[in-house]
């Protein structure tokens, strides 16, 4: 996946293009942060690559949960990165939600830094409760 994939997407393919203009600057740089991950955790997440990588491979989709204490900020990162990192490197299967064993909304800096990132926030209302669609 994101980590030391085997195979890096060069930045002129069509998926590259596709992410907002913002957005590609940060994707375009993940390669350049792996070795700041210490080596023991770059083995486990390699591990998770590898799996993913077969996952793939197999055509089999897969779902991830992320999930925490509150909505408010890990999570909802950790689905939107983990989805873009996924599109970059071509796991067109990868399916990530996120969920809070308390109710509640994504924090306010969780949003304005996934903008800042170039994503694209959505604030829809459902029953009372805010309810955001991160593009």
């Amino acid at each position: 996946m994101f980590f030391v994939p085997r195979q890096q997407m060069p930045q002129s393919s069509a998926r590259f293009n596709k992410l907002y203009p913002i957005l590609n600057v940060y994707v375009r740089d993940f390669p350049k942060d792996f070795k700041k991950i210490p080596e023991e955790r770059r083995y486990r997440l390699n591990e998770i690559v590898y799996f993913l990588e077969k996952q793939q491979k197999n055509k089999d989709s897969w779902q991830v949960l992320f999930l925490s204490s509150d909505e408010s900020a890990v999570g909802p990162m950790a689905q939107a990165w983990s989805k873009t990192a996924a599109y970059y490197f071509g796991f067109e299967n990868f399916k990530p939600y996120t969920g809070g064993l308390v109710p509640g909304t994504i924090s306010g800096l969780a949003i304005i830094a996934l903008e800042k990132a170039g994503f694209i926030i959505y604030r829809n209302s459902v029953d009372k409760l805010d309810v955001y669609s991160i593009k």
